[in-house]
């Protein structure tokens, strides 16, 4: 992507009548001259089909304060804020109402197959 074709996503009708927070301008911003195109914004903007407006604005947010200009990075904060339960190790109950014997394996038919000369390969 070169220098105008940058530019034409800044000043994109969409993009410029939407009125993006500024934590999506910096986003913008940082990810250009970090990678040197817009596609980290792109995609960015097409999360906004999965998820609302407050949620992708809070999830970038969150990457402007942390550093990280990446569209996947966003989408992980979208997956810790829109599921919040699959962060958290699901509870785990023993009851144990009888008890388990297991029986000690025996080696003997292994031994009798190891044996020198029983069985050629």
């Amino acid at each position: 992507m070169n220098w105008r074709e940058n530019q034409s996503i800044q000043h994109a009708r969409p993009v410029r009548r939407a009125n993006l927070p500024p934590s999506y301008q910096e986003f913008y911003k940082r990810s250009l001259s970090k990678y040197g195109h817009g596609k980290e914004f792109i995609k960015l903007l097409k999360l906004h089909r999965e998820f609302t407006m407050e949620t992708v604005e809070r999830a970038v947010a969150s990457c402007v304060k942390e550093q990280i200009y990446t569209a996947d990075s966003v989408r992980h904060y979208l997956y810790l804020m829109t599921q919040p339960e699959a962060t958290k190790p699901a509870p785990i109950k023993y009851e144990m109402e009888q008890s388990v014997t297991v029986k000690a394996p025996t080696f003997s038919p292994y031994d009798q197959l190891l044996q020198k000369g029983r069985y050629i390969h």
